[in-house]
């Protein structure tokens, strides 16, 4: 299945996130993780970029960009790279150290900027990297320290996002590290792409069920559907209507295109080939055409997240593999590539 294009223009604020090979770590020490920062400041500098949020853990790492004079494919190009070339010659290794291309979010900046500040700078509480919310200023490859005043990043954006918290330095610094507090628990689904597209059961956006009828929907976007609208026209690119289906009605119909029993693809533990290969092929629908994430649709087959990744990745290579059926079961799912 072709790749969507990239959204990106001026403005755009991009969640990006990149990980390594088969999760493999891609900082091996201080000076690795030095090397990348220092890569990172140059290259939002030279693009007129604006750095809100960064965190290095050891396997991936969160970006938190608006996009400024250069598009953000462009950094994050050099970024990957200038760093990988790095790691390789560093490490005596060759071959591709990050997994597949980076994953990036386009974010309804009024909606989910503060929240996503805090996804991003919670991280290392999250990966047992660090204790408690406190003891966060003590991690040093993260963004979090330079809010705090602790240490200088000329190209992070640090006024922009204390003066989202309050008009005074000080006040801005505690409410911002008030509510990290309160986000502690924040998962990863309440931030993923999808517009309207936000439950495994329907439409959902800030709480509200809607019946999709008419809205917009995008996985590549964070938000409403005016500003799936808003961001794909800036994009240059086309509106796609929500898909007219739930997840167990794909189940259903994906289950009556390969030829098994929904109830197949719900059990737990070992299932048929059969019944394997049509659990991809739902995991990649609806990731790709319903939006929701891989941890979503995991709960829904009774299966890990790890799992549900190697799914979808056999999921994306039915669809490379059986190219005329791709369109017959895009339509059977009300829904065609735009």
């Amino acid at each position: 299945m072709p790749r969507q294009a990239r959204l990106d223009y001026p403005g755009c604020l991009h969640h990006l996130i990149n990980r390594g090979m088969e999760r493999r770590s891609i900082f091996a020490d201080k000076e690795d993780y030095k090397t990348f920062v220092d890569l990172l400041g140059r290259l939002v500098e030279d693009g007129g970029h604006k750095c809100y949020a960064w965190v290095l853990l050891p396997n991936h790492f969160h970006l938190l960009i608006e996009t400024g004079r250069v598009p953000v494919a462009r950094l994050m190009s050099r970024l990957s790279t200038s760093y990988a070339g790095h790691f390789n010659r560093r490490h005596r290794r060759a071959g591709r150290l990050f997994q597949n291309r980076y994953k990036s979010i386009v974010c309804d900046k009024d909606a989910y900027f503060q929240e996503l500040v805090a996804y991003i700078h919670l991280n290392p509480l999250r990966a047992g990297l660090a204790g408690s919310p406190a003891a966060l200023e003590k991690y040093p490859w993260s963004g979090h320290r330079a809010l705090l005043g602790l240490e200088e990043r000329p190209w992070q954006s640090v006024g922009d996002v204390l003066s989202s918290f309050g008009a005074q330095t000080a006040f801005a610094r505690r409410r911002y590290l008030e509510y990290l507090a309160e986000k502690k628990d924040l998962k990863k689904g309440a931030l993923s792409g999808g517009g309207l597209a936000r439950s495994a059961e329907g439409l959902m956006v800030s709480g509200r069920r809607d019946t999709g009828e008419g809205e917009k929907f995008d996985s590549r976007v964070l938000g409403g559907g005016d500003f799936i609208a808003q961001a794909l026209k800036a994009a240059g690119q086309t509106v796609k209507k929500a898909p007219a289906v739930s997840l167990d009605e794909m189940i259903k119909r994906v289950s009556e295109e390969m030829g098994v029993e929904p109830a197949e693809l719900r059990k737990k533990g070992k299932s048929t080939k059969k019944a394997a290969a049509a659990r991809a092929v739902v995991m990649e629908l609806a990731s790709r055409h319903l939006g929701l994430s891989l941890v979503e649709v995991a709960k829904r087959f009774h299966i890990s997240q790890p799992a549900a990744s190697i799914l979808r990745w056999k999921g994306e290579k039915f669809f490379r593999e059986n190219g005329d059926d791709v369109e017959h079961l895009l339509r059977r799912m009300g829904d065609t590539p735009v």
